[in-house]
């Protein structure tokens, strides 16, 4: 009987012990496991990153990640998830620059693991990623850019991209604009010249008479004409006087028929050249501007230029 009361007592006396005491403090609760909803809204949208990533929707898991650090851009676990959904969609390139960023932040936010892995991650992808070395020859003043984003001349020496399609394009001032296009294959080293060609040699331009040849002819036919036109006269003129110093009717009729025949026929093809001399003046063309081209001109034995006119 005594032990059966015995263990009552024991019993009672645990439970008792259990309770709290009335004129003691009131027990505190453990904290319950943080929800979603009391959670920031970038911490949200990285555990939903995280949850799209390890399912393999890694364009998804992305954008959480990028809306993630638009609210809070100086996570470097947000940085370093980044790199891996960008490496798992092929860009190389983006991801390689999130691998470093989140080493650089990792570093000065003292997160050892975070920083150790994303420089294991940075050393293992610059290997691999696509890179281009620009070798531009311009003068200054030149502007080169690449699918529209300006590159300095300090990056020319090495840019890395994705794998894609690019347009590059130097403008450069007096010269026309050199573009470029070329796909980018990951792992590939590129070395692209890019040289402006000399600005076009001012055009040169000279007056070329085209109608002088027929001018001159036409004054040759005028001046011929105008002489047996005076010859005609002469003839006549002389033809008169023996006429009038003539003692018989033969010497009347030798002198008149020489003034008739002579004279007339002279003036007749006088008149006809002068005309025709007029003609060809009047249809004459006149002088063109005209292009003076040169050409070099390299052959065995001889080295010269050829000039040529642009109508």
């Amino acid at each position: 009987m005594r032990s059966v009361i015995l263990v009552v007592t024991l019993l009672g006396a645990r439970i008792a012990s259990a309770q709290p005491d009335p004129n003691g403090p009131l027990p505190v609760d453990p904290p319950a496991p943080e929800q979603p909803e009391d959670m920031p809204p970038a911490a949200v949208l990285f555990q939903e990153g995280r949850t799209l990533l390890e399912a393999g929707n890694a364009a998804e898991a992305c954008s959480k990640f990028e809306e993630s650090y638009k609210l809070e851009a100086s996570a470097a676990g947000t940085m370093l998830n980044l790199g891996l959904c960008k490496e798992q969609l092929g860009k190389l390139a983006t991801a390689l620059k999130w691998f470093r960023r989140a080493q650089t932040r990792a570093a000065e936010t003292n997160l050892a693991d975070t920083e150790s892995a994303a420089r294991e991650k940075s050393a293992a992808l610059a290997a691999r990623v696509a890179t281009i070395r620009l070798e531009v020859n311009a003068p200054v003043g030149r502007n080169v850019t690449l699918d529209g984003v300006k590159i300095d001349e300090v990056e020319a020496g090495r840019i890395e991209l994705d794998a894609g399609h690019y347009v590059l394009e130097l403008v450069a001032p007096g010269s026309p604009t050199v573009r470029r296009e070329l796909d980018v294959i990951d792992g590939k080293a590129t070395t692209i010249p890019l040289v402006t060609s000399p600005p076009p040699a001012p055009k040169k331009y000279e007056m070329v008479d085209l109608g002088a040849t027929q001018r001159r002819r036409s004054n040759l036919i005028g001046a011929a004409g105008v002489a047996l036109v005076v010859s005609s006269g002469v003839v006549g003129l002389v033809g008169k006087l023996q006429y009038n110093d003539g003692e018989s009717p033969k010497d009347w009729d030798r002198w008149k028929t020489v003034v008739r025949y002579g004279g007339s026929s002279l003036f007749v093809l006088g008149a006809a050249a002068v005309t025709y001399a007029v003609v060809l003046r009047r249809t004459a063309p006149g002088k063109e501007r005209r292009e003076v081209i040169a050409a070099p001109v390299i052959a065995p034995g001889h080295l010269g230029f050829a000039l040529a006119r642009s109508f």
